[in-house]
C-alpha cells in the first residue's frame, strides 16, 4: 500500500519506479532515487523497487543493502532493522551488513565508540566476569556489528515477577540493560551471549555504568560464544553455583540442557569423590592418628576451610592457614576467591579427595553439616570446627558430631564451652582460645600514616549497626503484638544505659524478658526457647552497640581532645560521630596502620580476652580496655590473668576512670609506649597466630597420646 504522505504529485515518479524495474532498467531507477525531494518519497520508491521483484521471486539484494544504508544515514533505525533481519534470513553475507551499519552509524563518531568500546570491555576484563574465546578488536567491528537502536523488545516488567530470588537465573542474549539490574538487585546472574553481535552491541550503544556498582560486586558474569564448553568448564568448577532455569527469547531448550548436563555431571563427581574418600579414611582411626602426630608436622597434611563470605572470617582462616605452615605442617586453604564462588559441599569432597588431608580444619561448621549421611569420612577424619561467631553459635542445638572420636570444637568463648559440655561434648576434646594475631600483618614499625595519626580511636561497626540489625530483626517479625512488645524491650534496655554502672555491669535480661513474656501471655502468645535465645542475642548486640555508643559519648563531650577518629560502618548514621568517622577500614595492614598511628585505641569489647586487643598491641598500639564486670569473665576471661595491670596493660572501670587514663596517658607518652610495649610482648609470646596455632596442635596431639 502507498504511504499516504506521498503527494499526487509523486505518484508519476512511484508509477515509473514499477516500470524501470519491470525492464531491470538500473539507470532509470538509480536517477528516480536520486531525485526524490522529501524522505517519505524516497522511501516509497525503495519499498516499490523491493515490492516489484519480490512480485517476481527475486530478492533484489543490492537495493535493499542501499535501502539500508540510506535509512541508517537518515536514523530510521527500526525499519532498517527489519530489512536487516530480511537479508540475514536469506542468506545475505553478514559482513556486508555490519559494513554497512559500521560506515554510517560508527564511523561518523568513531573516536567516541572506539573509547566507550575499550572502557566497557576493560571494565569487564579487569573484574574477571568476561569468558570467551573471542578476541575482543574494535576494528573488527564492521564484520560483526548490524544491531542497531529497537533490536530487542522491552521485557514486561511483569516478568520479574517470575524470577525467585533465591534462583540464579542464565538469561540468554538479553541486551535490555533496565531488565538486567532490575535482578542484579534481587541476585547474582549469568548473562550468555549466543549472538557474538548481541554483545558488540552492549559495548557500542549501551550504558555499562548503570550496573557498573553490581560489575565491581561480580554480581554479573558473562560468557560470549556458540562454545558449549565455556559453561561447561566454568560450572564444573564446583565452587562456582550453577544457575537454576535459563531465561530468553530463544534457544531456552537448548541452554536448559546444557545446564542438566553440567548439574549431572557435578552429581556424577560428587558421588565418586565420596566413594573415594569412604575408601581413603576407612581406617583413620585414634591408633593412625597416634603414629601420624609421632612422626612430626612435616609428615601431617591440613586442609583449612571456610564459606563465610564475611571478610574477617576468611582473615582468620589465612592466619590459621600461615600459622600451620609455618610450624612446618602441609597446608591447603580452601577458600572463595571471587564473590560468585561458595564453598559448596561439592567443593569441599573434590578438594579433600585431591589433597587427602588428614586433618579438616573449618570455621563453623562440624563434618555432621558438611557430610549430610552416615560415611566413613565423616566418622573418622580428625575434624577440627573453630566454634567463632553467630554462625557457630547456632551449633550449641546442633548434633556436632561429638560422637566420632576424631572430632575436636575449638570455641571462642568460655560459656560456649560449658553449652558444649551441656549437650555431652567430651571435654577433653574442647579448646577454648582466640584466635592469635598474625604478627607478619599486625607488626610495630617506625614510620606512621598521617591520614590514621590521632589521639583517639575506635574501630568497630556495632554503634553504627544498631538501628539496622534492629530493623532486620523486627522486619522478620510478623505479628503485631510480638513486634510491639520486643519495641518495649528495647525501649527499656535503652533506658538503662543512662546509668552508668550498666556499662560495666551487665544488665539482667531475665528481668526484662520476663515482663515480655507476661504481655504475650494476656494475648495467649508463649515465648519458646529457640525465640528466647534469639532474643537474648539480640539484646546482646543492643547492649554492646548502646554501650559503645555512650563511651564514645563520654570522650568527645568531655573536651580532652577533638583530634578523634571512628572507623567503621554507620558512625555518620549517629550526628554527634558525623564529623569523626573516617569510613571502613579494611582488616589486615590498613587497620594494623590506624592502631599504630593513634595514641590510644578505645578497646570497649565486653570481651576484654579477645584478637582486637591482640591487634592492637601487636601493631605497637595501646589499648584502653572497658573493664567488664560478668561472672563469665571475672572467672574465665579476666585479661589480668595473662597481663598485668599497669604494666602490660591498662583497664577503666568507670567515665570519671576513663577520662582521667586518657588523659593522664595523652600527657605521658613514655608510659604509654612502656605499657604498650611490654604488652606487646606478651602478645608475641603467647598470643600470636604461631603460638596458638601451637597450642592447639599440642592439645590434639596429647590427646591421642593419652588415650
Amino acid at each position: 500500500m502507498m504511504n499516504k504522505s506521498v503527494i499526487k504529485d509523486d505518484m508519476e515518479q512511484v508509477l515509473q519506479i514499477e516500470q524501470a524495474c519491470s525492464s531491470d532498467n538500473h539507470e532509470v531507477i538509480m536517477s528516480l532515487i536520486n531525485s526524490a525531494g522529501s524522505f517519505d518519497l524516497k522511501k516509497e520508491l525503495f519499498l516499490k523497487i523491493i515490492e516489484s521483484y519480490e512480485n517476481r521471486s527475486l530478492f533484489p539484494v543490492a537495493y535493499l543493502l542501499l535501502f539500508i544504508k540510506w535509512l541508517t544515514q537518515n536514523n530510521d533505525y527500526k525499519t532498517a532493522m527489519e530489512y536487516i533481519n530480511q537479508c540475514r534470513e536469506t542468506g545475505v553475507a553478514e559482513e556486508r551488513l555490519s559494513e554497512i551499519i559500521f560506515e554510517n552509524v560508527i564511523k561518523p563518531e568513531e573516536a567516541f565508540y572506539r573509547a566507550k568500546f575499550h572502557e566497557n570491555i576493560q571494565l569487564l576484563q579487569k573484574q574477571n566476569i568476561l569468558f570467551s574465546k573471542q578476541e575482543f578488536d574494535f576494528d573488527q567491528i564492521k564484520k560483526q556489528v548490524f544491531i542497531i537502536e529497537n533490536l530487542q523488545p522491552d521485557i514486561p516488567d511483569n516478568s520479574l515477577k517470575k524470577f525467585d530470588k533465591e534462583k540464579r537465573p542464565l538469561l540468554i542474549d538479553i541486551i535490555n540493560i533496565r531488565f538486567i539490574n532490575n535482578l542484579l538487585n534481587e541476585n547474582y546472574i549469568y548473562l550468555v551471549y549466543n549472538d557474538l553481535h548481541l554483545f558488540y552491541y552492549m559495548l557500542l550503544f549501551e550504558d555499562l555504568s548503570g550496573i557498573g556498582q553490581y560489575i565491581k560486586q561480580k554480581r554479573l558474569i558473562f560468557f560470549v560464544g556458540k562454545e558449549e564448553n565455556l559453561l561447561v568448564d566454568f560450572f564444573l568448577n564446583l565452587s562456582t553455583i550453577p544457575p537454576d532455569f535459563c531465561f530468553g527469547l530463544s534457544l531456552n531448550e537448548k541452554y536448559t540442557e546444557i545446564i542438566r548436563k553440567i548439574v549431572r555431571k557435578r552429581l556424577g563427581k560428587l558421588q565418586s569423590n565420596l566413594i573415594e574418600l569412604d575408601d581413603l579414611y576407612k581406617d583413620y582411626d585414634c591408633r593412625y592418628y597416634r603414629e601420624l602426630f609421632a612422626k612430626g608436622p612435616s609428615d601431617i597434611k591440613i586442609m583449612l576451610i571456610t564459606s563465610e563470605k564475611t571478610e574477617i572470617n576468611q582473615f582468620i582462616a589465612r592466619n590459621w592457614f600461615e600459622a600451620f605452615l609455618g610450624l612446618e605442617y602441609q597446608a591447603k586453604l580452601l577458600i572463595e576467591n571471587e564473590p560468585y564462588e561458595h564453598i559448596s559441599n561439592y567443593d569441599v569432597y573434590d578438594s579433600m579427595n585431591e589433597f587427602k588431608p588428614d586433618i579438616v580444619f573449618h570455621i563453623n561448621f562440624t563434618s555432621n553439616d558438611i557430610f549430610k549421611d552416615e560415611c566413613e569420612t565423616r566418622k573418622n577424619i580428625l575434624w577440627i570446627t573453630r566454634y567463632r561467631d553467630s554462625a557457630g553459635a547456632s551449633l550449641r542445638d546442633a548434633a556436632p558430631g561429638y560422637e566420632y572420636n576424631n572430632t575436636f570444637v575449638l570455641p571462642i568463648y568460655y560459656k560456649w564451652e560449658e553449652q558444649l559440655k551441656r549437650i555431652g561434648f567430651p571435654e577433653n576434646r574442647i579448646l577454648t582460645t582466640s584466635d592469635g594475631v598474625n604478627t607478619n600483618v599486625f607488626k610495630s614499625k617506625e614510620k606512621v600514616n598521617n591520614q590514621h595519626v590521632c589521639d583517639i580511636v575506635s574501630v568497630n561497626n556495632a554503634v553504627g549497626s544498631l538501628s539496622f540489625r534492629l530493623d532486620f530483626y523486627l522486619g522478620n517479625i510478623k505479628n503485631e503484638i510480638v513486634h510491639e512488645a520486643i519495641s518495649e524491650v528495647v525501649d527499656e534496655l535503652k533506658g538503662k544505659i543512662d546509668d552508668e554502672k550498666i556499662i560495666f555491669i551487665r544488665p539482667d535480661y531475665n528481668s526484662i524478658l520476663d515482663m515480655m513474656k507476661e504481655k504475650l501471655l494476656t494475648h495467649g502468645l508463649y515465648l519458646n526457647d529457640e525465640f528466647h535465645k534469639s532474643l537474648m542475642n539480640l539484646f546482646d548486640h543492643i547492649y554492646d552497640s548502646l554501650c559503645r555508643g555512650r563511651i564514645m559519648e563520654w570522650i568527645i563531650d568531655s573536651g580532652i581532645t577533638s583530634n578523634i577518629k571512628l572507623w567503621g560502618k554507620g558512625w555518620s548514621n549517629i550526628k554527634k560521630f558525623r564529623k569523626n568517622h573516617m569510613g571502613v577500614a579494611r582488616h589486615g595492614d590498613e587497620l594494623s596502620s590506624i592502631y599504630r598511628s593513634s595514641k590510644i585505641s578505645i578497646s570497649d569489647n565486653p570481651w576484654p580476652v579477645h584478637e582486637r586487643n591482640f591487634e592492637v598491641f601487636a601493631s605497637g598500639g595501646f589499648p584502653l580496655i572497658r573493664y567488664s564486670k560478668w561472672p563469665e569473665i571475672e572467672k574465665l576471661h579476666k585479661i589480668t590473668n595473662y597481663f598485668r595491670e599497669n604494666e602490660e596493660v591498662v583497664l577503666f572501670y568507670s567515665k570519671d576512670d576513663l577520662l582521667d587514663k586518657i588523659q593522664y596517658y595523652l600527657d605521658n607518652p613514655d608510659e604509654r609506649e612502656r605499657v604498650a610495649e611490654n604488652g606487646r610482648q606478651i602478645v608475641i609470646d603467647h598470643f600470636s597466630h604461631i603460638a596458638i596455632a601451637g597450642k592447639t596442635m599440642d592439645f590434639i596431639k596429647n590427646y591421642y597420646m593419652n588415650n
